[in-house]
């Protein structure tokens, strides 16, 4: 299950998009490393890049490889995760620029056998999440064959018709991937890399063509436990199987990334009107969202009129953000290799010092699992009334009494609405199985007969400081 980005990206990003930008140049690096220093304290690890007043900051912490003692560095190849998906919205403009397809054409134009329930789908739809097809009808490393999977995608029911709805979903990058391999008449990979990641200057990005040295690779840890090298899972020949190529998998670092921000900034890739299509609000990011989704990309407007263009992307254990304020000349990246509560919010934390010069980001350690206090049991029942009702004004009575004078303010009422309306509705169905405290958090876990979902939210002094949903 994938709850909506407007979900996981708003609640726990939010404070960075609702204060005032103010040029702060290395002060703000020094407070990022002394942040990173505590992260690497704390045993996590990882990359981060920030770009900004025409400076770059970049930096690499903790291993990359516990068992041979390498460290994280900012050419250390890592996971990208679902930010391959505007790679492959590129490479979709790139082939309209070319003269090779139209984003309107329907997908009936480039397969046969489509079913009826599918004809009126267009490759606008595809990259839009737009479809109806659902998030995955897969494993990531189940071995799969392109026409294996694209008879699979044509039998699995479609969640809406075509055009009036959202969903998050995989299927729909693997799609356009195996197009671009069809119109191309060469591999996803080789089209990436000969007109989108050279032109770039990237010569460290891809699945299988750049030959990286073994010890710059970095080796993924879950819950501290070795799981391994991402190249070393089960691909094929070409890099990974359908059920992941296209929509993830593609492995990079940190300067490359950078360099990617740069060449979009011109027209080295993709000309102005492509670019118009690449960052379009084009479908809203569920029902009343002020997010949208463009081609691979997720659009937030800030308060200050300007946008942020971001994505993430992980498997649970290799997680990366990338956060792009084009208008203010700010970029971040941030990856890690062992995902954790601590590092999760790493990229929101530092646009927070960018944008908020006073603050200081924390490092949260816990000592394991504590009880609730009395004002924390408190807050979690009203939470949990909030959540079983059914009415606008129970979620404005909730932020009213429960949340800080900090985070009532960070936004409008009506985006309060939207934000915990949606968290209501993803969780219609779930019930509330228990409640527990790690240091500041009170995390409430709701469960189906599939799925287990988090809710976290950060307490001081009674009242609600931060909230985000961790599935």
């Amino acid at each position: 299950m994938r709850l909506s980005s407007l979900t996981i990206l708003t609640l726990v990003s939010c404070l960075i998009l609702c204060v005032a930008f103010k040029k702060s140049g290395n002060k703000v690096f020094d407070k990022i490393d002394q942040y990173l220093n505590d992260m690497e304290d704390a045993g996590n690890s990882g990359q981060v890049l920030v770009a900004m007043d025409g400076e770059v900051y970049k930096r690499g912490f903790g291993k990359a490889d516990k068992e041979k003692d390498i460290p994280f560095t900012p050419q250390t190849i890592t996971g990208t995760g679902s930010i391959t998906k505007q790679f492959t919205g590129a490479a979709i403009l790139k082939l309209e620029m070319q003269g090779k397809l139209k984003t309107n054409d329907l997908l009936t134009k480039y397969f046969k056998n489509v079913p009826e329930d599918k004809k009126s789908i267009t490759l606008h739809h595809l990259l839009t999440h737009s479809a109806g097809f659902p998030g995955a009808i897969g494993d990531d490393y189940a071995a799969i064959s392109s026409q294996e999977f694209m008879d699979l995608a044509m039998g699995s029911p479609l969640l809406f018709q075509p055009g009036i709805g959202y969903e998050y979903s995989n299927v729909g990058y693997s799609i356009l991937a195996i197009l671009v391999e069809q119109l191309s008449g060469m591999t996803y990979e080789q089209y990436l890399n000969k007109e989108l990641f050279l032109p770039a200057g990237m010569e460290q990005t891809g699945y299988i063509i750049p030959e990286w040295p073994e010890d710059q690779l970095a080796v993924g840890y879950k819950n501290g436990k070795l799981w391994g090298k991402l190249n070393e899972k089960n691909w094929g020949e070409e890099g990974p199987y359908w059920h992941l190529k296209g929509n993830g998998g593609v492995l990079s670092n940190s300067e490359e990334m950078y360099k990617w921000h740069q060449a979009l900034v011109g027209d080295k890739i993709l000309s102005d009107a492509a670019k118009e299509k690449y960052y379009g609000k084009h479908v809203r990011e569920g029902e009343g969202a002020n997010s949208h989704y463009g081609y691979g990309w997720a659009i937030i407007p800030t308060p200050r009129g300007t946008d942020l263009i971001t994505h993430n992307g992980g498997n649970g254990i290799f997680m990366a953000d990338f956060l792009r304020y084009p208008k203010e000349d700010v970029t971040i990246w941030f990856a890690t290799n062992g995902v954790n509560r601590s590092n999760r919010n790493t990229g929101g934390e530092i646009a927070r010092m960018v944008f908020q010069p006073e603050y200081q980001a924390r490092v949260k350690v816990t000592n394991g699992v504590e009880p609730l206090t009395k004002e924390e049991e408190k807050v979690k029942n009203a939470l949990l009334a909030m959540l079983n009702s059914d009415d606008d004004q129970s979620i404005k009575d909730f932020v009213r009494a429960q949340f800080s004078p900090g985070m009532i303010d960070m936004a409008p009422m009506e985006e309060h609405l939207n934000i915990l309306g949606g968290i209501r509705k993803e969780l219609s169905g779930f019930s509330s199985d228990s409640s527990k405290k790690l240091g500041d958090d009170v995390i409430l876990t709701f469960s189906n007969k599939d799925y287990s979902v988090d809710v976290v939210v950060n307490v001081e002094n009674g009242k609600i400081v931060g909230m985000g949903v961790d599935n």
